[in-house]
């Protein structure tokens, strides 16, 4: 249990370096590759309080987060020589680079921690026995699956669209279009919450919760 909380608060940190930015001149200093690393280290500690052992699931997850250490990692070197731009204004974004290509390739390449964090969910879920926190982890499967892969699809068909034609497509203020693009910005920031929220859950859950009959 003590490996389970151990992991589930380093996740929790990760997680949280990895969806929050604080750009101070062009530098991120909620890194990225520092809280995917996090999440390996997670991971690590999870595999051995595993009752399974070397459970295949958190195996896969850490495999994934592996992968977005390397990501996240070639982002902030783009954001430094200049490839790319930190998060920003669209229209800032398309006056500090001139060609949108290359931003827009590392964007594509960010979307693998969509199923990085699911692989994460699905590696807690195999291990936790309380039903509470197994119903915890499976209603942050739900949300993130149908808000998550949505958005993410959206991403990469603007990503794949700059890539192809070099310009930003315009949303124009207070359209549909805009309205649907704000609603799945929040519900995208709700999902990753309550990803959050079973973390601390598995963090603080009680040392010996009883098992269901």
């Amino acid at each position: 249990m003590h490996g389970q909380r151990r992991a589930a608060g380093l996740a929790f940190w990760g997680l949280l370096l990895v969806a929050f930015d604080l750009d101070v001149g062009g530098f991120d200093l909620l890194s990225d590759p520092v809280g995917a690393f996090l999440c390996v280290a997670a991971l690590g500690h999870l595999r051995a309080a595993s009752p399974h052992g070397d459970d295949a699931n958190v195996s896969a997850a850490r495999r994934w987060w592996v992968v977005a250490v390397v990501v996240t990692g070639l982002s902030e070197l783009a954001v430094l020589s200049g490839v790319a731009a930190p998060d920003a204004p669209i229209q800032v974004v398309d006056t500090m680079l001139g060609d949108v290509r290359p931003a827009a390739a590392v964007s594509l390449l960010e979307l693998v921690l969509l199923p990085a964090q699911l692989a994460l969910i699905a590696a807690f879920a195999a291990v936790v026995r309380s039903p509470r926190m197994v119903q915890s982890w499976a209603t942050s499967r739900r949300l993130l699956l149908l808000v998550g892969v949505p958005v993410a699809v959206a991403s990469a068909a603007g990503d794949l669209y700059l890539l192809a034609t070099g310009r930003w497509f315009s949303i124009t203020l207070g359209s549909g279009a805009a309205s649907l693009a704000l609603l799945g910005a929040l519900a995208a920031l709700a999902a990753a919450a309550h990803v959050l929220v079973s973390l601390h859950r598995t963090r603080t859950a009680p040392e010996h919760e009883p098992l269901p009959v």
